[in-house]
């Protein structure tokens, strides 16, 4: 899986795609932060300090006037154990219920990568609403179909086919002003998602 050259070419395509479906404009952005993870800078960058460094977890809300497009669909709490290996992490069960909550009654899913704090809630719990309204790329598919980051969001081949499974080279238009873009990297199957809003904010 290739990355696109991120230069002044592909931003023009972007916003370009970005206009490609009609319809109004989303209104705005929302995000949730329900998690953390609290680790050392050094395990985050090169020659970071032993100081501790709080990441936040979060789900997005692109809001339109019809609805909302989840980005990313949070995780409950058996897969936050796994990321409390080491030591208890924060975790806040009103905000995640909030998120899954939001999750159930998006209009579209899009997944940023296919580890547990962005992905589980699309499938653990998901009920047959969920699959056929959420966007996994190829990549982020095989990744949870044969190398799961983690048992709990393993998905099977079978039911892999109720998602909206895409292969895209470089950007996608998914919605009036969202558009996703590829960006291997931190995993096989990362996407970054631009979205531009009525007011003209990107």
């Amino acid at each position: 899986s290739k990355a696109p050259v991120y230069d002044k070419t592909l931003l023009q395509q972007v916003r370009a795609t970005a206009m490609a479906i009609p319809g109004e404009l989303p209104q705005k952005i929302n995000y949730l932060k329900y998690a953390a993870s609290v680790r050392k800078w050094s395990e985050v960058v090169e020659d970071g300090s032993e100081d501790p460094c709080t990441m936040a977890r979060t789900a997005f809300q692109i809001e339109f006037a019809n609805g909302w497009i989840m980005v990313d669909a949070g995780m409950d709490r058996a897969v936050h154990h796994f990321f409390e290996k080491e030591k208890p992490q924060p975790f806040d069960d009103t905000a995640a219920a909030r998120v899954a909550q939001a999750v159930q009654q998006a209009n579209l899913i899009l997944i940023t990568h296919e580890h547990g704090d962005h992905v589980a809630g699309a499938i653990r719990n998901a009920n047959d609403q969920l699959p056929p309204k959420t966007f996994l790329t190829r990549e982020q598919a095989n990744n949870l179909i044969s190398n799961p980051q983690m048992p709990e969001i393993k998905l099977d081949e079978n039911r892999s086919k109720q998602y909206i499974i895409t292969s895209f080279e470089s950007v996608l238009p998914v919605a009036p002003g969202v558009v996703m873009i590829k960006a291997p990297g931190h995993t096989e199957g990362e996407i970054m998602v631009y979205t531009k809003l009525q007011n003209g904010r990107e």
